[in-house]
């Protein structure tokens, strides 16, 4: 088991952080896991802003440089960024975290591994927990069976399989695990991305983090984006999301048809405000000016 990075101190401010303090977890291991994922995606977004709100542009996945954007500053950040800190403050609560890669199937074929996630086993048994992978991710303990089947916020469902990939160039020696999404019953299941149970070290994360936030062609470059997930009444897991991409901010709530634009920006000043309304993410003056000139800045049509 990798060392702990995290004090009991700053794990006690995290767990304030998100609203789950000691005094609300369970004595099961489980349903502790389940209950802390989706109090981390209900607070802590999955988003891009650092590549687009700041004057440097840059991200880190040092220990304490996560702490202090996550739990100091109310911010979240990329998959690398959240399952980086995400896994270690699980290491701090006793769980026992493998940090792997995974390869994303944007479209016909799979891509270099650019996704992080962690396994925890809990009684023998592994479970995928994945807190930044967006709407399309799994927003509950996934156990590693083969077939394994889940809802997802209804009515998109989740699956798990160990099998190989049509990519593959040995098929009959590589199976691995798949993760697919089905959004209706009536509709083909969509793989989403693949992994195997290989550790990767912070060495490992930080060559991934260089290449996702400096590529141009990379999708967190190009794109100005946050989700932060709707916690249910119980408090064991989400009943829905709330999305910004680009002018757009979305909902989508569990037995509600398709999505519903909750808000539509016009300019830099209304999308800043939505990130602090919506998703807990305030933006000093130096950082909400810092992406006058980019690509992604939201200008006003300009009718001619």
């Amino acid at each position: 088991m990798a060392a702990q990075v995290y004090s009991q101190d700053q794990l006690t401010r995290y767990l304030d952080h998100i609203s789950y303090p000691r005094s609300q977890h369970p004595r099961d291991e489980l349903q502790f896991l389940k209950e802390l994922q989706a109090h981390h995606l209900a607070r802590v977004p999955f988003e891009s802003i650092s590549l687009h709100y700041s004057p440097h542009c840059t991200l880190s996945v040092d220990a304490d440089d996560l702490f202090q954007k996550v739990v100091e500053k109310s911010r979240g950040g990329y998959c690398v960024e959240m399952n980086t800190i995400f896994g270690d403050m699980m290491r701090a609560l006793g769980f026992n975290v493998l940090s792997i890669g995974a390869r994303v199937k944007p479209g016909p074929v799979y891509l270099g591994m650019t996704h992080s996630a962690n396994i925890i086993t809990i009684n023998q048994q592994r479970y995928l927990v994945d807190v930044a992978f967006g709407s399309h991710g799994a927003f509950t303990p996934v156990p590693l069976i083969n077939g394994f089947e889940f809802d997802n916020i209804l009515p998109r469902r989740g699956k798990l399989e160990f099998r190989p990939i049509a990519q593959s160039t040995s098929p009959s020696t590589q199976s691995l695990w798949v993760y697919s999404t089905q959004d209706l019953p009536s509709l083909d299941w969509t793989e989403r991305y693949c992994f195997t149970e290989t550790e990767l070290f912070r060495a490992d994360y930080e060559v991934m983090n260089f290449y996702c936030s400096t590529v141009r062609t990379a999708v967190f470059v190009n794109n100005v984006f946050a989700l932060r997930g709707i916690i249910n009444d119980r408090g064991d897991g989400l009943k829905g999301v709330m999305t910004l991409l680009r002018n757009e901010v979305r909902r989508r709530v569990e037995g509600e048809p398709g999505l519903e634009v909750v808000e539509t920006l016009a300019n830099e000043e209304d999308r800043v405000k939505a990130l602090e309304k919506w998703f807990e993410i305030p933006l000093n003056k130096r950082e909400a000016t810092a992406i006058r000139g980019l690509p992604t800045e939201l200008v006003p049509l300009r009718h001619l």
